[in-house]
């Protein structure tokens, strides 16, 4: 419920009025008029104290800007220098009052979006949180047993366009590490504390899971893809229109297939005799699967000679990929083609000896 305060003739709220950087705001001011008054005598003047700044004046029964603060002049949009006390001046036939409203600029804080940023060399991430409001708030972190670690975060506040403060605040962590956290993020000029936690807990499996890819994000009102992940980039959009009847369904632009991980097939060997040279042949090394693997050549010492070979690898028919390594080597000998599937920690091996002459041996 709004109170109000009556200075005689004039009415304004007791209450303070709130409002959001880059809004307009309305400061009411009411007095008394009797039926049929004049109003061409009727002067009303808005200042602001204590040097009495001139905000707004009206008389003659139209605005009268030339005294007017230059802070005021054109003004669409409330700043935070807008803040303070307001006198609303009115004398008309009956009387010459004032009253004072006090203006608060403030926003309350939207609720924090979460985002696990994977940090550079994949062994630690980062919970990160964002949320907007006005004035800048202050951020505390607490672990498991409530001690504060706020030292260990990296908070930082800046303007947007509106003049709201954008607040990004965010924990590093080792990804092997449990962990859990509670977040406070505390307005006081509203008076509002949002506190959130969060438990993050580390992948016992024999592969650590894909990162949480962001795929579209909206807050604020619009778009926010400075986090897109690449692979996304222009292929996303939502219906914006359609939020208000709680539509929040993704456009994603020109599919792309995928599929699991396959093992990839015991390799083949062929052997090709060189045209050029009868003491030389050309080992071919053959295997399908998914999604990719490495191939390595060694001779009959265990030397890697991988350097000498050539891999390729195309997309079958069926969706799977086939990789074929080529290598040109000695007669004479014995080699091994090792095919690596890291994804599935496959490692197939498979030896050969070429003789001089006769037949070669699997």
């Amino acid at each position: 419920m709004l109170l109000i305060q009556t200075y005689d003739a004039v009415t304004v709220p007791r209450s303070p009025v709130t409002s959001p950087p880059g809004s307009d705001v309305t400061l009411s001011c009411s007095f008394s008029c009797k039926a049929g008054a004049d109003l061409t005598r009727v002067v009303v003047t808005w200042q602001r104290p204590p040097a009495d700044h001139v905000v707004h004046s009206f008389y003659y029964g139209r605005d009268q800007l030339d005294r007017q603060n230059e802070a005021y002049r054109n003004r669409t949009q409330l700043c935070g220098e807008d803040e303070g006390w307001y006198t609303c001046a009115v004398t008309n036939q009956v009387e010459n009052t004032r009253g004072d409203v006090r203006l608060i600029v403030a926003a309350a804080y939207s609720e924090p979006h979460v985002h696990i940023d994977i940090m550079e060399g994949r062994d630690q991430y980062a919970l990160t949180l964002y949320s907007r409001g006005y004035p800048s708030a202050t951020v505390q972190w607490l672990n498991e047993t409530g001690c504060d670690i706020t030292d260990r975060s990296k908070t930082s506040q800046s303007l947007d366009s509106r003049g709201m403060v954008e607040l990004r605040s965010q924990m590093p962590e080792q990804r092997d590490e449990n962990a859990f956290y509670t977040f406070i993020l505390n307005n006081t000029k509203l008076d509002q504390v949002i506190s959130r936690s969060f438990s993050v807990t580390k992948n016992t499996g024999s592969e650590s899971p894909p990162a949480d890819h962001v795929v579209h994000s909206f807050y604020y009102g619009q778009d926010q893809l400075a986090l897109q992940n690449e692979a996304y980039r222009n292929r996303t959009q939502l219906f914006p229109e359609q939020l208000s009847v709680g539509n929040a369904s993704l456009r994603l632009k020109q599919v792309r297939g995928r599929m699991r991980a396959y093992e990839f097939s015991e390799p083949q060997l062929v052997v090709t005799d060189s045209p050029d040279n009868p003491d030389k042949a050309l080992l071919s090394c053959i295997s399908t699967g998914y999604p990719s693997a490495s191939v390595q050549w060694l001779n009959e010492t265990g030397c890697d000679i991988t350097e000498s070979s050539r891999t390729s690898q195309s997309l079958a028919r069926d969706g799977l990929v086939e990789i074929t390594s080529h290598i040109l080597v000695s007669r004479g000998a014995n080699y091994t083609c090792v095919l690596t599937h890291s994804r599935l920690k496959q490692t197939l091996m498979k030896a050969i000896t070429l003789t001089k002459k006769g037949k070669n041996m699997t």
